[in-house]
């Protein structure tokens, strides 16, 4: 008998957010044919933007309460088969060789829903049934930072399109990594974005345009002035608009400092945001030693003779990264990079994986629009000296 839905998901959604299902079963108590159940199996496509075979994920099999409704949440089972799917390949961060190009990011997946009625002694299966078919973005803190609905009620050319928590009127340095994060919730379409440069008397010097094609559903990174030859202008400010949207100025820091870290991180959505570290940099090296004691009671000691030996040694290097003085409103977005752990420190043309170590972290309030904040990372590939046979 059918199975009919009384809530299903908007067609598309963050992983972390609620995927929920409520489903009415034909039976209610006191009709339900014996051993009977709704099988539910969960499908998604291994690659982003490829119409590849569905992969089957999960089979549940649900027994309705006494109305004959059964209900279910996805969010769990799709947000980590996302990122089981994504670490078996690149992050998704621009490649070091494609920094100068808008960077459409692979981090929307499909999947479907089919259900079929289990019943009998002994049981037997009826025919799977597709109910569902949608797209899962992957982001989220938590399920509470955005509305179930909230991707397919973005307004293309409002705030609510850029994926990120801070966008307009932020400070960057002239080199400084940084990207606009836009989400196309249309359809597949040619998406562009137009720089505006100008000089110490807030005179347009240079336009730059950026365009990408960019699949339903799906976020772009266009680049910031670092990804610009400006020829030595004098440039103190930039804009950004897309599409005929609002138009984001940045503020161009062209002060010299010390110390200059770039920092890239994933944000909440999942795309990538770019931070500059100017307070002091400080580099630990943590060691634990393995060691054998041999003492030699034939010949004796000397000067130069050693008893201890080190037989072998785990190492790290323990990053300590200070921002410098930042907005409160760039701090409470750094709280995403923080939670989330996803970060590299770019230098010397390559990225360099961290993993921050901290549980933990103090926000230093100075001033009534300043803040600074330090934080600790180590190497996220475990590095480690293997020793050579020692004879003693």
């Amino acid at each position: 008998m059918p199975v009919s839905e009384l809530l299903i998901p908007a067609e598309c959604t963050f992983s972390a957010n609620d995927i929920y299902f409520k489903l009415q079963s034909s039976y209610s108590e006191g009709s339900f044919p014996e051993n009977y159940n709704i099988l539910v199996k969960v499908l998604m496509r291994p690659t982003p933007g490829h119409a590849d075979p569905y992969d089957e994920l999960v089979e549940l099999r649900l027994r309705p309460d006494a109305d004959g409704i059964v209900d279910f949440n996805l969010s769990s089972i799709i947000d980590n088969a996302i990122r089981v799917q994504l670490n078996k390949g690149e992050p998704p961060i621009p490649e070091v060789s494609q920094l100068q190009n808008p960077y459409v990011s692979q981090i929307t997946f499909d999947y479907a829903v089919n259900i079929a009625e289990l019943e009998g002694n002994p049981p037997e299966e009826g025919s799977f049934t597709n109910i569902f078919e949608g797209y899962a973005v992957l982001g989220g803190i938590d399920r509470t930072k955005w509305n179930k609905d909230y991707l397919m009620d973005i307004d293309p050319q409002g705030y609510s399109a850029f994926f990120s928590w801070y966008v307009n009127n932020r400070r960057v340095g002239r080199d400084q990594l940084q990207w606009l994060n836009y989400f196309n919730n249309g359809p597949t379409a040619s998406i562009s974005c137009e720089m505006k440069i100008y000089n110490s008397a807030l005179v347009l010097v240079q336009t730059e345009t950026f365009s990408a094609t960019v699949p339903q559903y799906s976020p772009v990174s266009f680049p910031g002035i670092f990804a610009v030859n400006t020829g030595g202008a004098d440039v103190v400010m930039y804009t950004m608009e897309i599409n005929g949207g609002p138009v984001i100025r940045y503020v161009v820091d062209n002060k010299i400092y010390d110390n200059n870290r770039d920092i890239i991180y994933l944000n909440g959505y999942n795309t990538p945001q770019g931070l500059r570290c100017t307070g002091h940099f400080v580099r630990d090296v943590e060691m634990e030693r393995q060691k054998s004691v041999a003492i030699d009671n034939v010949n004796g000691v000397s000067s130069t003779k050693k008893e201890k030996m080190q037989i072998g040694v785990d190492w790290e290097n323990v990053y300590t990264f200070r921002t410098g003085y930042i907005t409160k409103k760039e701090r409470e977005a750094l709280d995403e990079m923080l939670i989330l752990n996803f970060a590299w420190e770019y230098k010397g043309g390559k990225y360099h994986s961290l993993d921050f170590i901290q549980d933990s972290y103090t926000v230093v309030d100075t001033y009534a629009m300043l803040d600074s904040l330090s934080f600790q990372a180590t190497d996220a590939v475990k590095k480690k000296i293997i020793p050579q046979e020692t004879t003693i």
